[in-house]
């Protein structure tokens, strides 16, 4: 028997998993980009700082889709899944983002970079276990 009406079901439940983070992000929703986590995530952003658990990512995202991400744009340009086990995925995911600040209030330039994520659970419920952001150089890189 062949696993790939699984993996596709899986694959498609990464890429919607993917589109409900960058709709909460764009709508600056820290519950909503929080409720995508397990509630013991871990999490580590692209400065390399690191929280664990649903209630620290949520905090951590409310102050900075306040400040240096109020204006920001994220969009998903790709999505790659490889099963690990019984319910549990790596991916990555490839995003664009515009409209971020730096922390004295100027614009940046358009940013990129990769999510790699674990995730967990049957494709109608994943949810993320890990998620550790890279940002990619201006050009190049991917």
């Amino acid at each position: 028997m062949s696993d790939e009406p699984q993996l596709s079901q899986a694959a498609a439940a990464v890429a919607d998993l993917a589109a409900r983070f960058a709709a909460a992000w764009n709508v600056h929703d820290p519950m909503a980009f929080a409720a995508l986590f397990a509630p013991d995530a871990d999490f580590t952003n692209v400065a390399g700082m690191h929280v664990t658990g649903r209630a620290a990512i949520e905090e951590l995202h409310a102050r900075v889709f306040a400040t240096v991400f109020r204006e920001s744009r994220l969009s998903i340009e790709e999505t790659r899944i490889r099963p690990l086990g019984d319910r549990l995925y790596a991916a990555d995911v490839a995003w664009s983002m515009t409209g971020a600040r730096t922390a004295e209030g100027d614009p940046r330039p358009p940013r990129r970079g990769v999510m790699a994520l674990v995730l967990r659970g049957a494709a109608e419920d994943l949810t993320i276990v890990v998620m550790h952001n890279l940002e990619l150089p201006p050009h190049g890189g991917r």
